[in-house]
């Protein structure tokens, strides 16, 4: 009965292991479904074999026992030698990346300061409704923020001129009064294509189709309605002052 378990879990191993493999890269939904039905084939197919093996001859079993342990040896075998390159390939890594920080020498400095003033900016720019207008900077910085945490690779005057542009874009656009088409978040959660004016950092109006005083969503990077609006004569001052501009 022990050679029985001992070849059923080495047959399990090699049919998950194979399933596994054949459904790399699918959707999610379908290697779930894989996943569920591959269970039950292996149980079925652990079952037969564990049949068959229990009424073949002594002789014959003893052939499929030690075929077993062979591939169980050999699977532990593969699994150490791949450890092996993994730490290998670990402490090549490490001493590479100790051999550019050595190389970066004075920018060493340099290079921890860009990380944490791209990391400022994403937060600054989330919170900023500039980003009406510029929504990709998030996205820029992100993926330079990874490169240098990899520290793969020097960062380029070029990437040093852009974070500069971008932090003096947004003092710009903070001065600025902009008038744009643009998504709107309502009340009720549904979306209105609307035009809003955005007076600096200080405001966001519109008069579209009525006028209403919307906010800056960070999370959603939308401009949305205000839940309760102004009473008195704000309302009117804020359609006053679109009409003057308009």
């Amino acid at each position: 009965m022990r050679a029985v378990t001992i070849l059923g879990v080495c047959l399990a191993l090699g049919l998950s292991g194979a399933a596994s493999a054949q459904t790399r890269g699918n959707a999610e939904d379908a290697l779930l479904e894989q996943v569920r039905t591959g269970q039950i084939g292996n149980r079925v197919d652990e079952r037969r074999q564990v049949q068959a093996f229990s009424s073949s001859p002594a002789k014959e079993q003893q052939t499929l026992l030690r075929e077993a342990r062979e591939r169980r040896d050999a699977l532990l075998a593969e699994s150490q030698q791949l450890e092996e390159v993994s730490r290998r390939n670990d402490k090549v890594y490490k001493e590479k990346i100790s051999a550019l920080r050595t190389e970066m020498g004075p920018n060493a400095g340099l290079f921890g300061t860009l990380q944490q003033t791209a990391t400022d900016l994403i937060g600054l720019f989330r919170n900023s409704s500039t980003s009406l207008e510029y929504p990709q900077r998030e996205a820029w910085l992100a993926e330079f923020l990874q490169r240098m945490e990899k520290s793969s690779e020097i960062f380029s005057i070029e990437e040093l001129e852009k974070i500069w542009f971008l932090l003096q874009q947004e003092i710009t656009a903070s001065g600025k009064i902009v008038a744009l088409q643009t998504e709107v978040l309502g009340e009720s959660g549904h979306r209105d294509s609307r035009e809003v004016v955005r007076d600096g950092k200080f405001a966001l109006i519109s008069n579209d189709p009525e006028p209403a005083y919307l906010t800056w969503d960070a999370s959603s990077q939308r401009a949305s309605m205000l839940k309760r609006q102004p009473e008195g004569t704000y309302l009117a001052q804020a359609d006053n002052y679109l009409e003057a501009r308009g």
